[in-house]
């Protein structure tokens, strides 16, 4: 753990200068702070550590903690440092002309939206020459699907077999976003499909704003309904069928009856 900026040495030749935050909020570039008191240095590598946003990739330029990206290569070309690592971007980001500002990114996907985390980054430093290569080594993904059309039971047969498709399911988090307009018996289909798979994968969350549920006569097809349970499906039904996108409420009641009757039958 780097808990001040005293270089730490290795093997002799190596150097590295930690910049860690000492508050939640720095009120300057710590990055130019300290690299402006180097020394150059030629018979050995130094690395600077340090975790913050450059200026080139911010949206709030006012922010007094951001590091200067021009300062940094600056210290890079007089030989004060040779290479800086930065944390704060979950992405891999090579940024810069020299190569040698590198944001390693998270070793692990943190949220649906990164692009290229799951990454270290293996930098060889030689004769003055830098290069550097992106390593996989995240184990876990997070996957968005944006519009998963529902209408049929073909549809849910699709959705079936992408579940199954899916590698590595027990370190998979998904997201899909339901449309479409499905039965009652259909809608109850897809609730059995997804209880299944919650317990497979690391983590199933959907959105259904986009999905309708609206009855057919087939969903009370020899369901035997007499009584007050026949009336209140028809007053159900008639709620639905007086809504144009059709009443949740309803939906679900009438979604939750025919289940139950089912699992008599």
């Amino acid at each position: 753990v780097i808990l001040d900026t005293t270089p730490i040495n290795f093997s002799g030749n190596v150097e590295i200068i930690g910049i860690p935050w000492t508050s939640k909020r720095p009120l300057q570039d710590l990055v130019e702070l300290v690299t402006r008191e180097l020394e150059p240095v030629k018979d050995k590598v130094r690395v600077c550590v340090a975790h913050g946003m450059l200026d080139k990739l911010s949206p709030n330029p006012d922010d007094p903690a951001l590091v200067s990206l021009d300062k940094a290569e600056s210290a890079i070309s007089q030989n004060k440092i040779h290479y800086l690592a930065l944390g704060d971007r979950h992405s891999v980001t090579d940024v810069g002309e020299s190569g040698r500002v590198w944001y390693s990114g998270s070793p692990e996907p943190t949220d649906y939206n990164e692009v290229e985390s799951g990454f270290a980054i293996v930098t060889t430093i030689h004769d003055g020459r830098t290069t550097s290569k992106k390593v996989e080594v995240g184990k876990w993904k997070f996957i968005q699907r944006r519009q998963v059309d529902l209408n049929n039971e073909e549809d849910i047969d699709a959705l079936s077999k992408w579940f199954e498709n899916v590698e590595d399911k027990e370190r998979t988090i998904a997201k899909l976003y339901f449309v479409g307009t499905l039965s009652l018996t259909l809608h109850g289909k897809l609730e059995e499909l997804l209880s299944h798979y919650m317990e497979i994968f690391a983590a199933i969350e959907t959105r259904l704003n986009g999905l309708f549920i609206l009855p057919d006569d087939e969903d009370f097809s020899d369901m035997g309904f007499s009584g007050f349970a026949l009336s209140t499906v028809e007053r159900l039904r008639s709620d639905i069928d007086e809504s144009e996108t059709g009443s949740s409420r309803s939906s679900d009641a009438l979604a939750l009856l025919v289940r139950l009757a089912r699992s008599d039958i």
